[in-house]
């Protein structure tokens, strides 16, 4: 089993829609489960096999659940996913893409059920969910996702990409399939995620197409190297001019235009080069491409993804000297989830810089909450017995 619970993803859109969705989601499954809806109106809210098409239950059907633990696995799928896809898209546009989702799934189902003959009825949110994560694969494929998993007996959480996600759950959804097809057990709940994944997948394809969100880059069409998408960096806003000096012109707006519009152009330009090096394996041709375009624009904050894909790049090229700057960019800017910078940033001034002091300082900052997992904790432990070892050792330390 996966539970998501919480994403790295960037939230440009709070999730009003989101948050509206599970209390409608959990008011509704109070509801029936109190008994202030008597059991025969219940029964028209599920999805029918066998009795028509009856278009109501295509959005009854997905504020159902069996029980509480369906209910609340689904809610902490929603949340983590409705983060991604609402975050970029806005409630507006976000509850018709989920009720959208849901409506044309159940009447699929429903209509090809009838055909056939199949009796039966469904209910959830699970089709809508997994609609979302392929929504979120092609969107955002490199953001992560903090996952709790019980797999026989062993219980923890990890981090996953959310592209290693959707292809966990693809693999998994898709042998259920196949088992349950080869044991004519007929429409299985594996077949109606997949069909909901099958929606979402095309719907947010067309969406970046159109350019209804802006992934900055970050989609899966612009990482695969096809054409890249022009790219709208969300920037702070403009500077404060100062005032003209005595005989001097005030600048004219055209011109503050016009730079800005320069400006625009090449931070586009310097994202594309940063992007193309690391993927080249060249993590310092990228921060210099970055470090030329903060000369020549002003600051320019990296996003989350580029900037962790920056220290990874260094990691990953044995020179974790050169990811310094950039690891405590990272535990200034995100302290709640900069756990494994700080681990590889006293790791480096243990390893490099023999500075056990302030090793020791940056890992306290970790403490023991709970998100630290067992691997984070073993880790933590070691650097600061090597960092304690060294100081008692007298190693001198200068800044």
């Amino acid at each position: 089993m996966f539970l998501p619970y919480r994403t790295d993803a960037p939230v440009y859109h709070w999730p009003w829609g989101t948050i509206g969705l599970i209390a409608l989601n959990v008011v509704v499954f109070g509801m029936v489960a109190s008994g202030s809806v008597d059991s025969e109106t219940a029964g028209r809210w599920v999805l029918w096999h066998d009795q028509g098409l009856r278009p109501t239950q295509w959005v009854t059907s997905s504020f159902m659940h069996l029980n509480l633990l369906h209910l609340a696995g689904n809610m902490m799928f929603l949340w983590v996913f409705g983060l991604v896809v609402e975050g970029k898209l806005g409630w507006l546009k976000f509850l018709p893409c989920y009720l959208g989702i849901g409506v044309v799934q159940c009447g699929l189902e429903q209509v090809v059920t009838n055909l056939v003959g199949l009796d039966g009825y469904t209910l959830g949110a699970s089709a809508i969910l997994f609609g979302l994560l392929a929504m979120a694969l092609v969107w955002a494929p490199e953001n992560e996702v903090d996952v709790f998993y019980w797999i026989g007996l062993r219980m923890g959480t990890v981090s996953l990409r959310i592209r290693t996600m959707a292809f966990i759950y693809a693999a998994l959804e898709g042998l259920q399939a196949l088992l349950g097809w080869a044991a004519g057990a007929g429409l299985t709940s594996a077949v109606l995620h997949l069909s909901g994944a099958a929606l979402g997948l095309p719907l947010g394809v067309v969406l970046l197409r159109r350019g209804a969100v802006d992934c900055e880059g970050w989609d899966i069409f612009s990482l695969r190297g096809g054409k890249p998408r022009e790219v709208k960096l969300h920037r702070p806003g403009p500077a404060r001019e100062r005032a003209p000096a005595a005989g001097e012109t005030a600048p004219q707006p055209e011109d503050r235009a016009a730079r800005a519009a320069r400006a625009a152009e090449e931070r586009s330009t310097a994202l594309q080069l940063v992007k193309e090096h690391l993927r080249e394996g060249s993590p310092e041709l990228a921060a210099e491409a970055h470090d030329a375009a903060v000369r020549a624009t002003g600051p320019w904050p990296l996003e989350e993804p580029l900037l962790r894909s920056l220290i990874k790049g260094f990691r990953d090229a044995r020179k974790l000297g050169g990811a310094k700057p950039y690891l405590e960019e990272y535990v200034e800017r995100f302290p709640a989830r900069a756990t494994p910078m700080r681990l590889l940033l006293a790791k480096l001034l243990i390893e490099e810089e023999r500075r056990p002091a302030k090793a020791l300082e940056v890992l306290e900052a970790i403490g023991d909450a709970p998100p630290l997992d067992e691997t984070h904790r073993r880790l933590r432990d070691r650097l600061a017995a090597e960092a304690r070892r060294l100081r008692d050792e007298g190693v001198l330390e200068l800044e």
